[in-house]
């Protein structure tokens, strides 16, 4: 939960710049984190065009 990784056990205490430090953060993770979803995705469409090309790897 958001408190236990601010290190508060409830909502009293944390500072709204604590707060929004904290949303900068997981904003930039998930940002990082579809860019390499994008790449991860380009680079299995590409193994898989590869592979339909390759008449060796296939079973029929």
């Amino acid at each position: 939960m958001i408190w236990d990784d601010l290190g508060v056990s409830g909502s009293e205490g944390v500072s709204l710049e604590r707060l929004l430090a904290r949303l900068e953060e997981l904003e930039s993770r998930v940002a990082k984190l579809e860019r390499e979803n994008a790449g991860l995705r380009a680079e299995n469409a590409e193994l898989k065009r590869r592979l339909s090309q390759n008449s060796r790897n296939s079973s029929k």
